[in-house]
């Protein structure tokens, strides 16, 4: 392009000077200026159309630039807020779950602390009925307390009694027959007497207190005396062996 351009400036110069010659190159001269001109301002239309070119590739440059900076601001804005929302709900949920958990350790505490209230409790009241238990023991029976008999051993004794009781039935040492009667009725009334007499006992034996053994003993001997007296017409009575182990129990 600079070679074309002295081309064109060595013909100018050359049709210049031979004008002063001729004066038809100086025409010749005048039309190489004027294509020149035409070719000079069609350049720098082209020259205008790339720098606007340029402007407008630049200017979408920094239209970008500015679009991805904006929206940089905005995704580390929004991550800020999420971040710290976030950072928000953990702490508030660690302090609840904190507090729900002190909470539960004060109620496992509490619970803890009623148990072992409880189990000196039980521990009490087991003493206590055993205890008495002893007591009502020795005061059906009629004996003084042994500080040093357990009640279960109170119980065995008890056991022993009942055994006892039905030894007697069994081996005819319960009752004395004295009847001209048929086996079924003599029978019959044995076993009638028998029942009213365990019946009446049981209730007695079972009301005693520290306070009326007395009272219930002779309820007992009167339960015995009038059942005799009941039966004395059926030939059958009880023994008074039966009446003593039965007071024993």
């Amino acid at each position: 392009m600079k070679k074309t351009f002295t081309t064109w400036w060595a013909l100018l110069i050359a049709f210049s000077l031979l004008s002063l010659i001729l004066p038809v190159f100086a025409v010749v001269a005048i039309i190489l200026l004027l294509v020149k001109r035409k070719a000079f301002l069609e350049a720098l239309e082209k020259a205008d159309v790339i720098t606007d070119a340029d402007t407008y590739v630049l200017q979408k440059h920094s239209d970008a630039d500015a679009y991805e900076s904006e929206r940089r601001t905005s995704a580390d804005e929004y991550h800020s807020k999420r971040t710290d929302a976030a950072d928000v709900y953990y702490h508030e949920k660690t302090s609840q779950a904190e507090i729900d958990l002190k909470q539960w350790n004060e109620k496992i505490s509490n619970a803890d602390k009623d148990f072992k209230a409880i189990k000196k409790q039980k521990t009490e009241l087991l003493r206590e009925i055993e205890e008495l238990s002893r007591e009502s023991i020795v005061v059906a029976a009629n004996f003084e307390v042994d500080e040093t008999i357990s009640s279960e051993e109170y119980k065995n004794k008890l056991a022993l009694l009942k055994t006892k009781l039905s030894e007697f039935v069994k081996n005819d040492k319960a009752l004395i027959v004295d009847s001209q009667s048929s086996k079924k009725v003599i029978r019959d009334n044995s076993k009638q007497i028998l029942r009213c007499f365990e019946s009446e006992s049981a209730s007695i034996i079972k009301a005693v207190t520290t306070k009326n053994v007395d009272t219930q003993r002779n309820k007992l001997n009167k339960s015995f005396e009038n059942l005799n007296k009941l039966f004395e017409v059926d030939g059958v009575k009880l023994t008074f062996d039966f009446l003593e182990c039965k007071l024993e129990s």
